[in-house]
């Protein structure tokens, strides 16, 4: 019996349990939640395991590409497994062109390692019983050189060896295709708007858990320059209720260095002071993108900028 149909006879039985009990005692109501509360989470917990082996043969199949490992990659498949391209003909009618597993397993083994290379973007995983379904955004690089892009929809079985592929249909694209670029300046992007947004809701564990534990902030005034320790301990008052305080980004630009594990960008900023800018430098960790060093500067107009240097003298 698969544990799917046990956790769904499990929770019919607590159902008809609980038309029971709800009648007679008010103890056995609180018995009844806190069961019912943790069968919830081992549900969630199977299913959210599943999909991380789904997603870890998917990861093998792609490595095993890269490798050149025809029997890494044989050991993915079922043997009845089916490769398919969506595809068009040259009137530009759909058609689906058919593939062979076996052909595709053996021409990967002969290619020079490291020449083909598919980067996944993103997941989309489905489990339900013995049958799982993946979607993933890719582009596929040919000798380093963008070659195509487009979505891969895998289908699984689970066996007693673990999940199988036995389907796969892709799509075959030059245009809107994703790079290592595009893909870090939006994960980039995401870090910084959720550093703010953090901010803003006074969450102070989000906020300073995307800082890295070496990080540096330089604030407006000239002695404020704290490593993350010291940062914290300034902010403590702050983030006592929300907002800690409140940043609404104007405009933002991202860079990112070639070997992808650094990057920078600069923001103008509309806050409490006026417009502000703000610098940082992010590096790439093993929990992803991380803040290392952040300036926030208030903004002067050159026009008044004279004004300015006296109001500082004085």
């Amino acid at each position: 019996m698969y544990k799917g149909k046990f956790y769904l006879h499990l929770s019919t039985y607590y159902l008809l349990l609980s038309t029971i009990i709800y009648k007679n005692n008010e103890q056995m109501k609180q018995i009844l939640l806190i069961v019912m509360v943790l069968f919830l989470s081992i549900q969630i917990t199977q299913a959210q395991s599943e999909k991380e082996e789904v997603i870890a043969v998917i990861e093998k199949f792609f490595d095993s590409m890269r490798a050149a490992d025809s029997a890494g990659l044989r050991s993915i498949f079922h043997p009845e497994a089916i490769f398919q391209r969506a595809s068009f003909d040259k009137e530009g009618n759909s058609i689906l062109r058919p593939g062979d597993a076996e052909a595709f397993i053996k021409q990967i083994g002969g290619a020079p390692k490291g020449v083909l290379d598919e980067k996944i973007w993103s997941y989309d995983v489905r489990v339900d019983l013995n049958l799982a379904t993946a979607w993933t955004d890719f582009t596929f690089f040919y000798n380093g050189n963008l070659s195509h892009c487009g979505i891969n929809a895998f289908e699984f079985l689970k066996t007693k060896e673990g999940w199988k592929l036995i389907r796969i249909i892709d799509t075959n694209r030059k245009e809107g295709c994703i790079t290592e670029a595009d893909h870090e300046e939006k994960a980039i992007e995401s870090l910084v708007a959720g550093w703010h947004k953090a901010a803003t809701e006074a969450d102070a564990d989000t906020y300073f858990g995307l800082m890295t534990d070496d990080a540096y902030f330089i604030g407006t005034d000239q002695t404020e320059r704290w490593n993350k320790e010291d940062f914290m301990k300034f902010a403590k008052n702050s983030f006592q209720e929300a907002p800690a305080w409140d940043f609404k980004t104007i405009e933002r630009n991202i860079m990112v260095d070639r070997g992808g594990n650094t990057g920078w960008f600069d923001e103008k900023l509309d806050t409490w002071m006026g417009v502000c800018r703000g610098s940082g430098v992010v590096e790439r960790t093993q929990d992803g993108w991380r803040i290392k060093h952040y300036v926030l500067s208030v903004t002067v107009p050159n026009g008044k900028i004279e004004k300015f240097i006296e109001l500082v003298k004085e």
